[in-house]
C-alpha cells in the first residue's frame, strides 16, 4: 500500500513538472532546535530598553531644567539673598488643566503608537518585512 502511494506521488510530481526533470539531491532533516527568535530574550531586551530609556529621559529632563525651585537656586543664580521667598500656588482649575492635558497626552500616545504602527503593516509594507529589511540594511 505504501508502495503504491509513493509510487502515485512521484506520478503527480512529474505530471505536475510539466517535463522537467527533479531529483532529491539530499535528504531533508528536521532541525534539533527551533529556529523562532527567543521570545523570552525579545520581551526582557524590550522591558529593560524602555526603563533604560524612561529613566535616561527623566534624568535628562531634570538635568536641563532651570526653574528655580528653592530659595538657594536664588542665591546661587543671582548671587543676593532674597529677604523673603513667596510659594506657588495652583489654583485648582490648574491643577485640572493640567491632569487633562497629561491624561491627554498618555492617551494619544497609548492609541497613537499602536494606530500608527498598524497603518504601517497595513498600507506601507508588513511590520515583519520592514524590520527584516531594516535588520539587513544594517547587517544585525
Amino acid at each position: 500500500m505504501s508502495n503504491l502511494a509513493a509510487a502515485s506521488n512521484r506520478e503527480r510530481i512529474e505530471t505536475l513538472s510539466k517535463g522537467q526533470r527533479i531529483t532529491v539531491i539530499e535528504q531533508a532533516t528536521p532541525p534539533s532546535q527551533p529556529t523562532s527568535p527567543n521570545r523570552r530574550l525579545i520581551a526582557g531586551g524590550g522591558v529593560a530598553l524602555g526603563t533604560g530609556l524612561a529613566v535616561g529621559v527623566f534624568l535628562l529632563l531634570e538635568l536641563l531644567n532651570r526653574a528655580v525651585r528653592r530659595p538657594g537656586d536664588i542665591v546661587r543664580g543671582l548671587s543676593i539673598q532674597p529677604i523673603a521667598t513667596i510659594p506657588y500656588l495652583e489654583t485648582s482649575a490648574g491643577k485640572t488643566r493640567r491632569r487633562v492635558f497629561q491624561v491627554a497626552v498618555v492617551v494619544a500616545l497609548a492609541l497613537g503608537i499602536p494606530a500608527a504602527l498598524w497603518a504601517l503593516h497595513m498600507y506601507y509594507m508588513p511590520l515583519a518585512l520592514l524590520t527584516s529589511k531594516v535588520k539587513d540594511r544594517f547587517g544585525f
